[in-house]
């Protein structure tokens, strides 16, 4: 109600800009702030560590950002999830060869229960949804002319997912 609380009409606030919220948007804020993204779409009991450090952070989605400390170059990354099945503990790694800035990255698990005394599967696939780097508008061609970014190829790329039995 006016006057009293302040709704989204009369509070001053701007409000969100939509395209602030595009996958190429946040890949430009990443890579400005020299970061990456690795999201998780897990089961709710896998244990997460990044770099061999254990993550807290539990739920069946969860998302980290990690550093990189030069923009311009590529870095190796491993990924390790453990999940228990059958009372014994299991894990499969995933090592990232070309992590950069600007980078967002989902990572999906699958570990389905187990029969007692059988051994777990652990299924690791990864999606890019942006591969990072210098954000597009930011490129010059050697001739120093601005790039038709209608010409241009969108960023998104799609990977095979990496199965590893």
């Amino acid at each position: 109600m006016c006057g009293q609380n302040k709704c989204w009409d009369c509070s001053g606030d701007e409000g969100i800009d939509l395209e602030s919220l595009t996958p190429e948007a946040k890949s430009k804020k990443l890579y400005e702030a020299s970061m990456a993204r690795i999201m998780f779409v897990l089961p709710e009991d896998a244990g997460v560590s990044l770099l061999d450090q254990k993550m807290s952070t539990l739920g069946p989605k969860r998302s980290f950002v990690v550093s990189v400390n030069d923009q311009s170059k590529d870095y190796k990354y491993e990924v390790k999830v453990d999940v228990v099945r059958g009372g014994k503990k299991y894990f499969r790694k995933l090592k990232i060869n070309d992590l950069r800035a600007g980078m967002i990255l989902i990572v999906a698990v699958e570990a389905p229960p187990v029969p007692e005394g059988e051994p777990a599967e652990i299924t690791l696939s990864y999606e890019f949804i942006q591969k990072g780097g210098k954000p597009v508008e930011d490129k010059m061609p050697d001739d120093g002319k601005a790039i038709d970014e209608a010409a241009h190829t969108d960023m998104t790329v799609s990977e095979p997912g990496l199965m590893i039995q």
